[in-house]
Protein backbone atom coordinates (compact mmCIF):
# COMPACT_ATOMS: atom_id res chain seq x y z
CA UNK A 1 0.00 0.00 0.00
CA UNK A 2 1.37 3.34 -0.99
CA UNK A 3 2.29 5.76 1.95
CA UNK A 4 3.13 9.06 2.68
CA UNK A 5 4.34 11.52 5.18
CA UNK A 6 1.40 14.21 6.98
CA UNK A 7 3.02 16.39 9.58
CA UNK A 8 6.02 14.85 9.51
CA UNK A 9 4.31 11.26 10.08
CA UNK A 10 4.27 8.71 7.72
CA UNK A 11 0.67 7.48 7.21
CA UNK A 12 -0.38 4.62 4.61
CA UNK A 13 -2.80 6.05 1.58
CA UNK A 14 -5.82 4.09 0.51
CA UNK A 15 -5.53 1.75 -2.41
CA UNK A 16 -7.02 2.60 -5.57
CA UNK A 17 -9.26 0.49 -6.79
CA UNK A 18 -10.07 -0.92 -10.15
CA UNK A 19 -12.88 -1.57 -12.38
CA UNK A 20 -13.39 -4.76 -14.74
CA UNK A 21 -15.89 -4.41 -17.77
CA UNK A 22 -16.71 -7.72 -19.68
CA UNK A 23 -18.95 -8.18 -23.16
CA UNK A 24 -19.89 -11.56 -24.43
CA UNK A 25 -21.66 -10.98 -28.46
CA UNK A 26 -22.08 -13.37 -31.10
CA UNK A 27 -19.25 -13.53 -32.63
CA UNK A 28 -21.13 -13.19 -36.58
CA UNK A 29 -23.48 -10.73 -35.78
CA UNK A 30 -21.50 -8.92 -33.05
CA UNK A 31 -24.16 -8.46 -30.87
CA UNK A 32 -24.58 -8.26 -27.43
CA UNK A 33 -26.02 -12.20 -25.82
CA UNK A 34 -28.31 -11.28 -23.18
CA UNK A 35 -28.51 -13.43 -19.73
CA UNK A 36 -25.46 -14.71 -19.37
CA UNK A 37 -23.73 -15.22 -16.22
CA UNK A 38 -20.11 -14.28 -15.62
CA UNK A 39 -18.21 -14.75 -12.60
CA UNK A 40 -15.28 -12.63 -11.39
CA UNK A 41 -13.56 -12.42 -7.56
CA UNK A 42 -16.62 -15.21 -6.54
CA UNK A 43 -18.85 -12.42 -7.22
CA UNK A 44 -21.48 -13.70 -10.39
CA UNK A 45 -23.04 -11.32 -12.54
CA UNK A 46 -25.14 -11.48 -15.38
CA UNK A 47 -25.01 -9.65 -18.93
CA UNK A 48 -27.24 -6.73 -19.80
CA UNK A 49 -29.46 -6.14 -22.64
CA UNK A 50 -26.19 -5.68 -24.61
CA UNK A 51 -24.13 -8.19 -23.76
CA UNK A 52 -21.87 -6.57 -20.75
CA UNK A 53 -21.23 -7.11 -17.20
CA UNK A 54 -19.16 -4.85 -14.76
CA UNK A 55 -17.17 -5.29 -11.50
CA UNK A 56 -16.22 -1.55 -9.83
CA UNK A 57 -13.76 -1.65 -6.42
CA UNK A 58 -11.45 -4.66 -7.47
CA UNK A 59 -8.16 -4.89 -5.70
CA UNK A 60 -5.65 -4.44 -8.57
CA UNK A 61 -3.98 -7.65 -9.75
CA UNK A 62 -4.94 -10.68 -11.63
CA UNK A 63 -8.75 -11.71 -11.81
CA UNK A 64 -10.03 -15.15 -13.76
CA UNK A 65 -13.27 -14.55 -15.93
CA UNK A 66 -15.36 -17.24 -16.31
CA UNK A 67 -18.62 -17.39 -18.54
CA UNK A 68 -21.48 -20.19 -18.36
CA UNK A 69 -23.24 -20.40 -21.42
CA UNK A 70 -26.59 -22.15 -19.77
CA UNK A 71 -28.90 -23.39 -22.49
CA UNK A 72 -26.96 -21.76 -24.77
CA UNK A 73 -24.15 -24.70 -23.89
CA UNK A 74 -26.30 -26.42 -26.42
CA UNK A 75 -25.68 -24.65 -29.46
CA UNK A 76 -22.86 -22.40 -28.91
CA UNK A 77 -19.22 -22.56 -28.56
CA UNK A 78 -16.68 -19.77 -27.45
CA UNK A 79 -14.41 -19.14 -29.36
CA UNK A 80 -11.19 -19.84 -27.52
CA UNK A 81 -11.65 -20.42 -24.00
CA UNK A 82 -14.59 -20.31 -21.74
CA UNK A 83 -12.49 -18.38 -19.15
CA UNK A 84 -9.91 -15.30 -19.27
CA UNK A 85 -7.33 -14.22 -17.17
CA UNK A 86 -7.04 -10.53 -16.52
CA UNK A 87 -5.31 -8.08 -14.97
CA UNK A 88 -6.71 -5.09 -13.29
CA UNK A 89 -5.37 -2.06 -12.65
CA UNK A 90 -5.22 0.54 -9.88
CA UNK A 91 -7.73 3.36 -10.69
CA UNK A 92 -8.34 2.03 -14.59
CA UNK A 93 -11.04 0.01 -16.28
CA UNK A 94 -9.96 -3.36 -17.79
CA UNK A 95 -12.14 -4.95 -20.75
CA UNK A 96 -12.43 -8.41 -20.90
CA UNK A 97 -14.25 -9.75 -24.32
CA UNK A 98 -16.17 -13.50 -24.93
CA UNK A 99 -17.10 -14.17 -28.35
CA UNK A 100 -19.71 -16.87 -28.95
CA UNK A 101 -19.84 -19.03 -32.08
CA UNK A 102 -23.47 -19.28 -32.80
CA UNK A 103 -25.56 -22.53 -34.57
CA UNK A 104 -25.95 -23.69 -38.27
CA UNK A 105 -27.67 -25.99 -39.98
CA UNK A 106 -27.01 -30.00 -40.56
CA UNK A 107 -28.87 -31.66 -42.57
CA UNK A 108 -28.31 -35.21 -44.91
CA UNK A 109 -29.14 -35.86 -48.23
CA UNK A 110 -30.14 -39.09 -48.94
CA UNK A 111 -29.83 -40.33 -52.49
CA UNK A 112 -29.59 -43.70 -54.73
CA UNK A 113 -26.72 -43.84 -56.34
CA UNK A 114 -27.56 -44.97 -59.64
CA UNK A 115 -30.66 -42.12 -60.27
CA UNK A 116 -29.90 -39.72 -57.88
CA UNK A 117 -33.23 -39.73 -56.67
CA UNK A 118 -34.29 -38.51 -53.36
CA UNK A 119 -34.62 -41.99 -50.48
CA UNK A 120 -37.14 -40.87 -48.30
CA UNK A 121 -38.00 -43.07 -44.85
CA UNK A 122 -34.22 -43.67 -43.73
CA UNK A 123 -32.81 -42.94 -40.57
CA UNK A 124 -29.76 -41.12 -39.72
CA UNK A 125 -28.22 -40.56 -36.32
CA UNK A 126 -25.66 -37.18 -36.28
CA UNK A 127 -23.10 -37.45 -33.08
CA UNK A 128 -20.27 -35.08 -32.20
CA UNK A 129 -20.48 -31.77 -31.30
CA UNK A 130 -23.92 -31.90 -29.76
CA UNK A 131 -25.30 -35.21 -27.91
CA UNK A 132 -26.60 -37.88 -30.87
CA UNK A 133 -29.62 -36.84 -32.80
CA UNK A 134 -32.05 -38.81 -35.02
CA UNK A 135 -33.27 -37.32 -37.94
CA UNK A 136 -35.38 -39.20 -40.48
CA UNK A 137 -35.61 -38.54 -44.46
CA UNK A 138 -38.23 -36.93 -46.56
CA UNK A 139 -39.27 -38.81 -49.37
CA UNK A 140 -39.68 -35.44 -51.65
CA UNK A 141 -36.55 -33.98 -51.42
CA UNK A 142 -34.47 -36.78 -49.28
CA UNK A 143 -33.33 -34.67 -46.62
CA UNK A 144 -32.67 -35.66 -42.96
CA UNK A 145 -32.53 -32.26 -41.00
CA UNK A 146 -31.24 -31.42 -38.04
CA UNK A 147 -31.83 -27.83 -37.61
CA UNK A 148 -30.16 -25.58 -35.45
CA UNK A 149 -26.62 -27.17 -34.43
CA UNK A 150 -23.70 -26.49 -32.74
CA UNK A 151 -20.45 -25.76 -34.36
CA UNK A 152 -17.92 -28.35 -34.81
CA UNK A 153 -17.32 -31.79 -36.35
CA UNK A 154 -19.86 -34.69 -36.70
CA UNK A 155 -20.34 -38.04 -37.64
CA UNK A 156 -23.16 -39.13 -39.75
CA UNK A 157 -24.54 -42.97 -39.68
CA UNK A 158 -27.26 -44.42 -41.45
CA UNK A 159 -29.49 -47.18 -40.16
CA UNK A 160 -31.44 -49.30 -42.44
CA UNK A 161 -34.57 -51.04 -41.36
CA UNK A 162 -34.37 -54.74 -42.46
CA UNK A 163 -37.01 -54.00 -45.30
CA UNK A 164 -34.49 -51.34 -46.62
CA UNK A 165 -31.37 -53.48 -46.13
CA UNK A 166 -32.67 -55.83 -48.65
CA UNK A 167 -32.77 -53.00 -51.21
CA UNK A 168 -29.91 -50.84 -50.02
CA UNK A 169 -26.28 -51.63 -49.59
CA UNK A 170 -25.50 -49.57 -45.77
CA UNK A 171 -23.61 -46.87 -46.57
CA UNK A 172 -19.53 -46.48 -44.91
CA UNK A 173 -20.06 -43.43 -41.98
CA UNK A 174 -19.91 -39.90 -43.22
CA UNK A 175 -16.39 -38.97 -40.49
CA UNK A 176 -15.34 -35.68 -40.14
CA UNK A 177 -18.72 -33.23 -41.23
CA UNK A 178 -18.06 -29.84 -40.12
CA UNK A 179 -20.69 -27.20 -38.96
CA UNK A 180 -20.25 -23.30 -38.91
CA UNK A 181 -21.79 -20.74 -37.55
CA UNK A 182 -24.71 -19.62 -39.56
CA UNK A 183 -24.06 -22.12 -42.21
CA UNK A 184 -26.24 -24.71 -43.60
CA UNK A 185 -23.88 -28.01 -43.96
CA UNK A 186 -25.69 -30.73 -46.22
CA UNK A 187 -24.37 -34.21 -46.54
CA UNK A 188 -24.56 -36.02 -49.20
CA UNK A 189 -25.60 -39.56 -49.04
CA UNK A 190 -25.70 -41.98 -51.63
CA UNK A 191 -27.60 -45.44 -51.11
CA UNK A 192 -26.10 -48.26 -53.43
CA UNK A 193 -28.97 -50.09 -54.37
CA UNK A 194 -28.89 -54.33 -53.93
CA UNK A 195 -29.24 -55.60 -57.37
CA UNK A 196 -31.49 -59.70 -57.87
CA UNK A 197 -29.12 -62.23 -59.31
CA UNK A 198 -30.61 -64.83 -61.22
CA UNK A 199 -28.70 -67.52 -62.87
CA UNK A 200 -30.36 -70.49 -64.77
CA UNK A 201 -28.32 -74.13 -64.97
CA UNK A 202 -29.61 -76.25 -68.19
CA UNK A 203 -27.88 -78.90 -69.58
CA UNK A 204 -27.02 -79.59 -73.33
CA UNK A 205 -30.86 -80.99 -74.06
CA UNK A 206 -32.53 -77.45 -72.58
CA UNK A 207 -34.03 -78.81 -69.76
CA UNK A 208 -32.98 -77.60 -65.99
CA UNK A 209 -30.53 -78.47 -63.97
CA UNK A 210 -31.74 -79.46 -60.87
CA UNK A 211 -30.51 -80.82 -57.31
CA UNK A 212 -27.17 -78.95 -58.22
CA UNK A 213 -24.75 -77.31 -55.49
CA UNK A 214 -23.70 -74.08 -56.19
CA UNK A 215 -21.29 -71.47 -54.52
CA UNK A 216 -21.19 -67.95 -55.38
CA UNK A 217 -17.39 -66.92 -53.96
CA UNK A 218 -17.38 -63.37 -55.30
CA UNK A 219 -18.13 -60.33 -54.47
CA UNK A 220 -19.99 -62.15 -51.87
CA UNK A 221 -20.37 -65.89 -50.24
CA UNK A 222 -23.67 -67.47 -50.96
CA UNK A 223 -24.00 -71.27 -51.73
CA UNK A 224 -27.08 -73.36 -51.98
CA UNK A 225 -28.69 -75.97 -54.29
CA UNK A 226 -31.19 -75.52 -57.42
CA UNK A 227 -34.51 -76.22 -57.37
CA UNK A 228 -36.21 -78.25 -60.00
CA UNK A 229 -36.17 -74.90 -62.50
CA UNK A 230 -32.43 -74.89 -62.20
CA UNK A 231 -32.46 -71.07 -60.79
CA UNK A 232 -29.44 -69.62 -58.63
CA UNK A 233 -31.31 -66.45 -56.94
CA UNK A 234 -29.05 -63.88 -55.12
CA UNK A 235 -31.76 -61.05 -53.67
CA UNK A 236 -28.51 -58.95 -52.01
CA UNK A 237 -26.39 -58.80 -54.87
CA UNK A 238 -23.97 -55.88 -54.60
CA UNK A 239 -25.49 -53.30 -57.12
CA UNK A 240 -22.22 -51.55 -58.58
CA UNK A 241 -20.78 -55.15 -59.28
CA UNK A 242 -20.02 -56.28 -62.38
CA UNK A 243 -17.79 -59.87 -61.86
CA UNK A 244 -18.89 -62.75 -60.06
CA UNK A 245 -17.48 -65.85 -59.50
CA UNK A 246 -19.89 -69.01 -59.71
CA UNK A 247 -18.95 -72.79 -58.99
CA UNK A 248 -21.11 -75.26 -59.40
CA UNK A 249 -20.83 -79.41 -58.94
CA UNK A 250 -21.88 -81.36 -62.12
CA UNK A 251 -22.35 -84.92 -61.63
CA UNK A 252 -21.10 -86.71 -64.96
CA UNK A 253 -22.90 -89.87 -65.92
CA UNK A 254 -22.00 -93.00 -64.73
CA UNK A 255 -19.61 -95.13 -67.06
CA UNK A 256 -20.91 -98.75 -68.35
CA UNK A 257 -19.71 -101.65 -66.77
CA UNK A 258 -17.37 -103.54 -68.72
CA UNK A 259 -18.50 -107.04 -69.98
CA UNK A 260 -16.51 -109.97 -68.35
CA UNK A 261 -14.82 -111.75 -70.94
CA UNK A 262 -14.44 -116.01 -70.58
CA UNK A 263 -11.03 -117.06 -70.44
CA UNK A 264 -9.84 -118.79 -73.58
CA UNK A 265 -6.90 -121.52 -73.43
CA UNK A 266 -5.42 -122.02 -76.40
CA UNK A 267 -3.16 -125.62 -76.88
CA UNK A 268 -0.21 -123.13 -76.63
CA UNK A 269 0.24 -119.98 -74.56
CA UNK A 270 -0.67 -117.00 -76.46
CA UNK A 271 0.37 -114.16 -76.89
CA UNK A 272 -0.62 -111.45 -75.54
CA UNK A 273 -1.83 -113.00 -72.35
CA UNK A 274 -5.68 -113.38 -72.49
CA UNK A 275 -7.75 -110.40 -70.25
CA UNK A 276 -9.39 -111.84 -67.81
CA UNK A 277 -12.22 -110.34 -65.82
CA UNK A 278 -9.93 -108.98 -62.96
CA UNK A 279 -8.15 -106.79 -65.51
CA UNK A 280 -11.10 -104.35 -66.09
CA UNK A 281 -11.35 -101.89 -62.55
CA UNK A 282 -14.56 -100.50 -62.97
CA UNK A 283 -16.85 -103.56 -63.20
CA UNK A 284 -18.18 -104.23 -60.19
CA UNK A 285 -20.68 -100.94 -60.27
CA UNK A 286 -21.10 -98.02 -61.82
CA UNK A 287 -18.92 -94.75 -60.81
CA UNK A 288 -20.53 -91.49 -60.66
CA UNK A 289 -17.94 -88.56 -60.54
CA UNK A 290 -18.54 -85.32 -59.58
CA UNK A 291 -16.92 -82.44 -61.88
CA UNK A 292 -16.20 -78.92 -60.31
CA UNK A 293 -17.09 -76.22 -62.80
CA UNK A 294 -16.12 -72.54 -62.23
CA UNK A 295 -17.39 -69.54 -63.91
CA UNK A 296 -16.01 -65.88 -63.92
CA UNK A 297 -19.51 -64.25 -64.95
CA UNK A 298 -20.35 -60.82 -66.43
CA UNK A 299 -22.73 -59.37 -64.54
CA UNK A 300 -24.68 -56.32 -66.34
CA UNK A 301 -27.57 -54.43 -64.75
CA UNK A 302 -31.04 -55.02 -66.79
CA UNK A 303 -31.27 -51.43 -68.03
CA UNK A 304 -27.72 -51.99 -69.63
CA UNK A 305 -29.17 -54.20 -72.39
CA UNK A 306 -31.08 -51.62 -73.96
CA UNK A 307 -27.91 -49.62 -74.46
CA UNK A 308 -26.92 -52.12 -77.28
CA UNK A 309 -28.42 -54.82 -79.53
CA UNK A 310 -30.81 -55.79 -76.84
CA UNK A 311 -32.03 -59.39 -78.56
CA UNK A 312 -28.65 -60.68 -79.09
CA UNK A 313 -27.47 -60.00 -75.30
CA UNK A 314 -30.60 -61.62 -73.85
CA UNK A 315 -30.25 -64.60 -76.16
CA UNK A 316 -26.55 -64.84 -75.16
CA UNK A 317 -27.75 -64.80 -71.56
CA UNK A 318 -30.60 -67.85 -72.08
CA UNK A 319 -27.49 -69.97 -73.47
CA UNK A 320 -28.74 -69.38 -77.66
CA UNK A 321 -24.99 -68.05 -79.46
CA UNK A 322 -25.49 -65.00 -81.17
CA UNK A 323 -21.95 -64.24 -82.53
CA UNK A 324 -22.19 -63.65 -85.73
CA UNK A 325 -25.54 -63.36 -87.93
CA UNK A 326 -26.13 -66.74 -88.80
CA UNK A 327 -25.70 -68.08 -85.24
CA UNK A 328 -28.54 -65.31 -84.60
CA UNK A 329 -29.96 -66.40 -86.99
CA UNK A 330 -30.47 -70.41 -86.06
CA UNK A 331 -30.77 -69.12 -82.14
CA UNK A 332 -33.68 -67.21 -83.14
CA UNK A 333 -35.22 -69.66 -85.16
CA UNK A 334 -34.72 -72.19 -81.41
CA UNK A 335 -36.04 -69.31 -79.57
CA UNK A 336 -39.52 -69.99 -81.56
CA UNK A 337 -39.76 -72.99 -81.62
CA UNK A 338 -38.62 -73.50 -77.81
CA UNK A 339 -40.41 -70.71 -76.05
CA UNK A 340 -43.13 -69.79 -78.95
CA UNK A 341 -44.53 -73.26 -80.41
CA UNK A 342 -43.40 -71.79 -84.07
CA UNK A 343 -41.84 -74.75 -86.01
CA UNK A 344 -41.67 -72.38 -88.98
CA UNK A 345 -39.89 -69.43 -87.06
CA UNK A 346 -38.86 -66.40 -89.24
CA UNK A 347 -34.99 -66.58 -87.44
CA UNK A 348 -36.09 -62.43 -87.33
CA UNK A 349 -35.12 -60.74 -84.21
CA UNK A 350 -37.36 -57.89 -84.42
CA UNK A 351 -40.22 -60.80 -83.91
CA UNK A 352 -38.79 -61.98 -80.47
CA UNK A 353 -38.19 -58.81 -78.69
CA UNK A 354 -40.71 -58.28 -76.96
CA UNK A 355 -41.08 -61.58 -75.49
CA UNK A 356 -37.53 -62.05 -75.00
CA UNK A 357 -37.72 -59.03 -73.03
CA UNK A 358 -40.52 -59.82 -70.63
CA UNK A 359 -39.46 -63.92 -70.69
CA UNK A 360 -35.26 -62.80 -69.90
CA UNK A 361 -36.10 -59.98 -67.39
CA UNK A 362 -38.98 -61.93 -65.23
CA UNK A 363 -36.85 -65.03 -65.46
Amino acid sequence: MPSKKRGGVQQDCPQQKGKLVAWVLEATTKEGIKGLTLTARNTAKETSRDGFAEWAGLDPGGCEVKLELGQLAATHVPRGAGMRTENVRAGDETFCLFQLEGPGDLAAKLTRADTHEPVGGIAVTAKGAMPERNATSVGATGLADFGASKPGNYTLTVALTEEQARKYEAPKEKKGQTVVTRQKTTVDVELEPRARLRIVLVGRDGKALANVAWKVTSPLQKSGMTGGDGLIELEDFPYSANRAELEVKLTTPPRAIAPVLAAVVPPEPPYPPPLEADDWKDTDKPVAAEVLVKWALEVKRLEVLDEGDAVTLRLENLGFPAADEQLKTRSVRAYQKLYLNDEDGSGNAVDIKDDIKTRHDTL
